[in-house]
């Protein structure tokens, strides 16, 4: 998931103070406590912690002033320190449904994400009308990519408090069930409640870019650069977008830019020498592609198989064989590398091994390459084999959708061959 951004936690833990009746019961310690209240409230950690102590001295099961002390951890990023903090508030006051949502926004920046699950489930218990712990067990689920039980979480604290940050979330969970249009209208309508989350014009564009409203994505592309112009992802999702409409000329100068501000960015090497292979500058391709190797990303084969297509526009069969071949000793179960090495197998004469990796490919993947059953028959109908080969299109023809490119040819040479188009 890429990359949520950790200061909204930080804020929603700001937000869930806890009314003192302490200081009905010990004056003095309600004195500390409320001035290190106001001391958080103006960014003085060192004197509210301070104060914060003084309180709990007086009065030590002063389960409030544990609970603030959280927020003097948080600001300071010490992590371990407020979990000791909020345990010891959980142990002095064990009904107070507050404290666990606390608790499971801290499991959530540890990445214990059961754990989170099981102490926002405790203060709903508590308080089912509890509208942080909505949140971070929806948080929970998104960051374990459980979107189906994600949305209601989210859902359910917008029921309860509309604000930018939970359409924020609940997005990026339409993001993950892949229902852009319901992600762009979440997103909007955080950015029309003022969320300040720093790249959402950039993941808003991308909804735009995936329901294929690319002018959309253009224009917030435009404005999250302008709000953060070295934002390398931005920059790439610009060279994506060029991308898409073959402009490889902009192309390669946006992944450029994102290299440029993160010379690390595998991704954007990769693309930039796709869109150089498009163009034919295949010198620049390989260059770009050997540095990304030597950043060794733990996803090599991808590397090699961009390779290998290289390879074969250039009408270098072996060399993208040998390629494909790396590629597969990396990731034995990489389907597209299996469907493509079929094609330069095919492209080659070698028949026998084409259909071998297009079975091996459909075997793998049946739903995406049902385009190999196409090119299968193809190899089949060139080697002699008629009718396999009219079995291979008549597979072709029930699995691909009528749009799809090679339909209509199927449907003739299967005719040709004697078989029910």
């Amino acid at each position: 998931m890429k990359r949520l951004n950790i200061l909204f936690l930080l804020a929603l833990l700001l937000l869930l103070a806890q009314p003192s009746t302490a200081a009905q019961e010990n004056p003095a310690a309600g004195q500390w406590f409320e001035k290190g209240c106001a001391y958080l409230d103006a960014d003085d950690i060192d004197n509210a912690e301070a104060a914060l102590q003084q309180a709990i001295r007086l009065k030590p099961d002063y389960a409030e002033a544990y609970q603030k002390m959280v927020h003097v951890h948080m600001a300071r990023k010490d992590y371990a320190p407020a979990l000791a903090a909020i345990n010891k508030a959980i142990g002095l006051a064990p009904g107070d449904a507050g404290f666990y949502s606390d608790r499971a926004g801290l499991y959530i920046l540890f990445k214990r994400y059961d754990q989170a699950v099981a102490d926002a489930t405790k203060a709903l218990g508590l308080d089912p009308r509890h509208v942080a712990a909505y949140h971070h067990r929806g948080l929970a689920y998104l960051l374990q990519k459980d979107y189906d039980k994600a949305l209601p979480d989210l859902s359910a604290a917008l029921d309860l408090k509309p604000q930018a940050l939970y359409y924020y979330y609940r997005a990026y969970v339409y993001d993950g069930k892949k229902d852009h249009a319901a992600a762009i209208a979440d997103y909007t309508l955080a950015i029309e409640l003022g969320s300040n989350a720093q790249d959402i014009f950039r993941r808003r564009a991308q909804a735009y870019y995936q329901s294929g409203d690319y002018a959309a994505a253009e224009n917030d592309l435009a404005r999250q650069l302008a709000l953060q112009p070295r934002d390398a992802l931005a920059h790439r999702a610009r060279g994506q977008l060029y991308d898409r409409r073959q402009q490889y000329g902009p192309a390669i100068a946006a992944y450029g830019e994102a290299i440029a501000i993160n010379p690390q960015y595998v991704e954007a090497y990769c693309q930039r020498a796709v869109a150089y292979g498009k163009t034919k500058q295949y010198d620049l391709a390989f260059a770009d592609l050997d540095r990304a190797l030597l950043l060794n990303p733990p996803w090599k084969y991808e590397i090699h198989e961009v390779r290998a297509s290289l390879y074969h526009a250039m009408g270098k069969p072996a060399e993208a064989l040998t390629e494909y071949g790396r590629a597969l000793s990396l990731e034995p179960r990489g389907a597209r590398a299996y469907f493509e090495r079929g094609q330069v197998y095919a492209a080659t004469g070698q028949y026998g091994l084409a259909v071998k990796d297009f079975d091996t490919a459909v075997q793998i993947n049946p739903a995406v390459n049902y385009r190999a059953y196409f090119l299968k028959g193809d190899a089949l109908e060139k080697a002699g084999h008629t009718k396999e080969a009219r079995q291979a299109y008549e597979r072709y023809l029930k699995l691909a959708p009528p749009s799809a490119p090679e339909a209509a040819q199927a449907r003739q040479r299967l005719a040709a061959l004697g078989g029910r188009p």
